[in-house]
């Protein structure tokens, strides 16, 4: 695990989350296009804006990832991770065990 100051390794935390979220993102895809049998008009419009986020988050995800390769150095992270609302996220950010039946759902 990271330090809470350690750069690289946030940024190398920050991408992994971002590849669940990408992951999730898919499967919401997924499913909401099943269910509206492909969709037409606004339900088309909708799955776009899925697929959009979802690759947003693959980018954002690659862009944290190449920047962990390369950071070095300490950051003060305190006010960056108080600003995360999920506790287990905040854990896992601050290079910290997300405590036991947390707050999370990526394993849903």
């Amino acid at each position: 695990m990271s330090r809470p100051d350690d750069l690289a390794g946030v940024l190398a935390a920050l991408a992994a989350e971002l590849i669940h979220a990408e992951a999730a993102a898919a499967e919401l895809e997924e499913a909401a296009g099943g269910l509206l049998g492909g969709g037409a008009g606004g339900a088309a419009l909708g799955l776009q804006g899925l697929d959009r986020l979802r690759q947003v988050l693959a980018d954002l995800a690659a862009f944290a990832g190449a920047l962990a390769e390369t950071a070095s150095g300490a950051a003060d992270l305190s006010r960056a991770l108080a600003a995360v609302r999920g506790g287990d996220l905040a854990a896992r950010l601050a290079g910290e065990e997300p405590r036991p039946g947390g707050d999370e759902f990526w394993d849903i």
